[in-house]
Order: structure tokens, then sequence, then C-alpha cells
């Protein structure tokens, strides 16, 4: 989706336009700040869900033009079950809770109630506690590297896996060849293959990749597959990594089309 087409798909009607930072299927890093300005013109917001991006490479939430990103923990070195929103004050001010339970109430009486300030009215019940102390444990780690490192870390793993991947005749790799277009993961596809079984192979040789859909079932109808192996890259993989995942995929082959 280019800054070209973009604006011809929005109009009086769209209300919120939702992107990825970064595709967790193709990869793609997307414009943010043309998304917003575009989605702004036609009177909409914009939601991001920078999941995929955040831990992985700098990201501004002022400077994307979001009205609310969201992002989790465990994609940021952390603990699961954690996940946070941030958006613009008169947004969120706006908006009504999502769940009903204690600290998110102003007053109750029989019938109606009112709502706690933000950000208390979105935090209703008992919060995560544990996995609450236990992230800035993950954020002392990111900042210690620095982002800056991470991004390139990743780049050039990814820049490598690409290179090695496309010597393999037949297999369809999704999203920009380009490592600076690109976040830190490649999905891909043998039409030989089932996903699946591809996985599971690799699996049995300690290489782990995540196959399916990937929560992208349209997206793999419009790519005109029913799921897509993704090898995913972050600061504790390196380039003997991606080696054995080469290998791994090239024992798959002989095995599977043999």
């Amino acid at each position: 989706m280019d800054d070209v087409a973009l604006p011809g798909l929005l109009g009086p009607r769209s209300k919120v336009v939702a992107i990825t930072a970064v595709s967790n299927v193709l990869g793609t890093i997307n414009p943010l700040p043309v998304v917003a300005a575009a989605a702004r013109e036609a009177g909409a917001l914009v939601v991001v869900d920078a999941a995929q991006a955040v831990g992985h490479l700098p990201v501004s939430f002022r400077d994307s033009g979001a009205d609310l990103l969201v992002f989790s923990a465990h994609k940021c070195y952390g603990p699961m079950g954690l996940g946070f929103l941030l958006g613009r004050e008169e947004v969120l001010a706006r908006m009504e809770p999502m769940e009903g339970g204690g600290e998110m109430i102003e007053t109750v009486a029989w019938d109606h109630a009112t709502w706690a300030q933000v950000p208390q009215r979105f935090e209703a019940g008992t919060p995560n506690v544990a996995a609450t102390v236990a992230f800035p444990l993950a954020i002392d780690l990111m900042a210690g590297i620095g982002l800056e490192r991470i991004r390139e870390h990743e780049r050039a793993l990814v820049a490598y896996a690409w290179e090695k991947l496309a010597t393999f005749d037949g297999l369809v790799l999704y999203g920009p060849d380009a490592a600076d277009s690109r976040g830190g993961l490649i999905s891909f596809h043998d039409p030989r293959i089932h996903p699946h079984d591809m996985a599971q192979l690799l699996d049995e040789m300690g290489i782990a990749v995540r196959a399916g859909h990937h929560c992208a079932q349209p997206l793999h109808q419009r790519l005109g597959v029913v799921a897509t192996t993704r090898a995913s890259f972050g600061i504790y993989s390196n380039q003997e990594d991606v080696d054995a995942l080469i290998d791994g995929v090239r024992f798959a082959r002989k095995v599977f089309t043999s």
C-alpha cells in the first residue's frame, strides 16, 4: 500500500485506519507518517499495531502520527500476558472501557456508572503484577544494547538469510527484498512442502520457526497460499543460526521431494 493508492481507499465513511508498523508476515516496515496523514485527511483515527516493531527498531509514538499504538511485552524480551496501549489523551478520554471490574469506576448507581480517569478506566480488576514488575528488566536489556544496534543486527541477519533462501529454486519469499525495508523476519513457502511439515522437520533439527497463517488469513488468501513458514530473528540470533536454517530447508527438500 503506497501513498498514491491509500487516499483512494479512504472516504467519508472511513472511521479507523488500522495498520501494522511491521507486518508479521511480509516483514514490511510500513510508512506510518504517510498513512497517518492520509487517514487524518479523511477524518479517520489511526491505530498502529507495533508488536513487531517495538523492541526491534526505534519507534516514536509522536512521529508515527498514530492516535493509538499497541505492543506486547513478550515480543520485547519480556514476560507473556502483558500489553500496552499508548494514545493521545483526547482520544483516550473519549473511549469506553472494554472490561468492568475494580479500580476502573468512579461511581456506581442502580441504573448507571461513571468511569475513572485515564488510564485507570482501562485497568479493570487485578493487574498482572508479576509481569509488570519483571518487564523493566527487559527494558534495561534493550536500552543497554541500544535499539539502533538491535535494528542493525537484525537487518544484517535478514539480508544474509534472504540472500541464502533466494538461491533455492521455486522457494517463494514474501515481502520486500531489501533488508532496509523490512523487519527481522522472513516468511517463505515451498509449493511442494506444507509449511507445517517444514516446521516439524526443522523443529526436529533444533531450528525454531513458526508455520501457519500467523493470525493473518486474509493476507494469505491474497497471497494464494494457506500458510507460510516464518523465521524470526532477535538479539540472540547469529549467522550460524541462519546457516542452520538454510541447511534445514535443504534437508527438508530432500526428504519431502526426493
